[in-house]
């Protein structure tokens, strides 16, 4: 596993869009850990494009308050999403890395602190049925892992896009 902190450029990834591997009894699946404050996270690998430093996104009126902007990709116009100010359902704060993720042909990009590592955990091991709610609204997490002695939540991003009515 590669700490991802001392490279001079974060590049695009790529990785197949299958995630998991192996036989029935020792599936593995593939994720990629962020930063959000002191917390780890992640999310399915075969969804994230690439990453990039954070660039400060155009507002726009009228999104949901998990939306700081829209900027442009080679392009196309793709809304930034404030994990910090989703999860914690609190001010956000200021990101370092942009993780460009595509779930359904739909383009987001995720505001996170610092990307960390990438890994694999078998399937057996991730503790599935965890909810964490607030206000009106469920946020549906995959699970949590234990990696490298640090607790990881494991982010639903299909989940988060209906809630942001991206998909």
């Amino acid at each position: 596993m590669e700490d991802v902190f001392n490279l001079p450029i974060i590049g695009v990834l790529t990785m197949s869009s299958a995630t998991t591997h192996g036989s029935r009894n020792h599936e593995t699946r593939e994720f990629f850990s962020f930063k959000l404050g002191d917390e780890h996270y992640a999310i399915d690998i075969g969804y994230v494009r690439e990453v990039r430093v954070y660039e400060k996104p155009t507002p726009t009126p009228q999104m949901s308050q998990y939306v700081q902007g829209v900027m442009s990709l080679r392009g196309v116009c793709i809304p930034v999403i404030d994990l910090h100010t989703y999860i914690f359902e609190q001010g956000s704060e200021t990101f370092n890395f942009l993780i460009i993720a595509e779930i359904q042909g739909v383009v987001m990009a995720l505001g996170v602190n610092a990307p960390v590592i990438f890994f694999e955990v078998e399937h057996s091991s991730i503790r599935s049925n965890v909810i964490r709610t607030g206000g009106k609204r469920k946020l549906s997490l995959f699970g949590i892992v234990n990696n490298e002695n640090k607790m990881t939540v494991l982010l639903d991003l299909e989940v988060l896009a209906k809630e942001l009515e991206l998909l």
